[in-house]
């Protein structure tokens, strides 16, 4: 166990299909929250951390019609692979944005674009546009 990132150490149980199921559900979950449409989902096994997490590149359509991506470090393990072990592990293990370690719900979060997490947090509801080009 790691005690300074809990959740953060080698799978060695790992498989990348269960890996592909979880970034469906996580891209589906950052879709949800965040209004965005995946444009894209590309495995990139070259980015690999070679730990259990396999890599991707995911690109969304934001809802001002600005394109977002990053590359996410799924684990290749259920969501509930640590519970019922350590209390002080994490119930699951963690995944990483462009290289960020996260447990699931703040990785969610996380994956917004910057003008799309501060527009929630200011008052005036405001925000630059800027944006990628279309990653297809």
């Amino acid at each position: 166990m790691d005690l300074v990132n809990p959740g953060s150490g080698p799978l060695p149980t790992a498989h990348e299909d269960t890996a592909t199921a979880n970034i469906e559900a996580f891209t589906a979950d950052v879709c949800s929250q965040w209004g965005y449409q995946r444009v894209s989902s590309i495995r990139r096994p070259e980015l690999d951390y070679g730990d259990g997490r396999y890599a991707w590149e995911v690109a969304f359509l934001r809802p001002c019609g600005l394109y977002h991506s990053c590359v996410v470090q799924m684990f290749g393990v259920p969501r509930n692979y640590s519970a019922g072990q350590n209390p002080l592990t994490l119930p699951e293990p963690r995944l990483y944005v462009d290289d960020s370690s996260w447990v699931w719900e703040f990785a969610v979060s996380s994956m917004a674009a910057e003008d799309d997490r501060e527009t929630r947090y200011r008052p005036d509801g405001g925000h630059t546009e800027h944006g990628a080009t279309d990653p297809r």
